[in-house]
């Protein structure tokens, strides 16, 4: 290993005890170059080339890094109805997470047909009483809706 004046890893070699020529022998090794704020610019991979006794770059890594900051954001609900297309029943998914949930079926027409409160996990929806068409199904969780259109047959 070599290190920079921050104590920073510049090179990493592997070698290996050639026990006929009673010596270390070179395999591998990484370089890294880093900035102002000791975060890696550039990783650089060579072998050893036994024919040429010399390194020979094998790729090279070239970091960026972003002074702005970053907020993560929870994953959005995913509305997750199957089988699609229906003809008795849907099933709903609603993760473990989330508390009880108004779910709402409308036709292509904006006519609300079902209404009902479902809990989280798997949720069968009983559809037998409606005709078969094209149906908007809504959730509404945490003040807001998710939506996909279900077709009955």
């Amino acid at each position: 290993y070599q290190y920079n004046s921050n104590g920073m890893r510049i090179e990493l070699q592997n070698l290996y005890w050639d026990t006929l020529k009673q010596a270390w022998i070179p395999l591998d090794r990484t370089s890294e170059s880093y900035d102002s704020q000791n975060r890696i610019l550039v990783s650089t991979y060579s072998k050893w080339d036994t024919s040429s006794n010399a390194w020979q770059r094998q790729y090279v890594d070239y970091h960026h890094w972003s002074d702005i900051p970053t907020q993560v954001q929870p994953l959005e609900f995913v509305l997750d109805v199957f089988p699609n297309p229906a003809h008795n029943n849907l099933m709903v998914r609603v993760p473990s997470a989330q508390e009880k949930s108004l779910l709402e079926i409308y036709t292509m027409a904006g006519q609300k047909v079902k209404q009902l409160t479902i809990s989280p996990g798997i949720n069968t929806i009983d559809v037998s009483d409606l005709p078969a068409g094209v149906y908007l199904l809504g959730v509404k969780l945490n003040n807001k809706v998710f939506t996909q259109k279900v077709i009955l047959h």
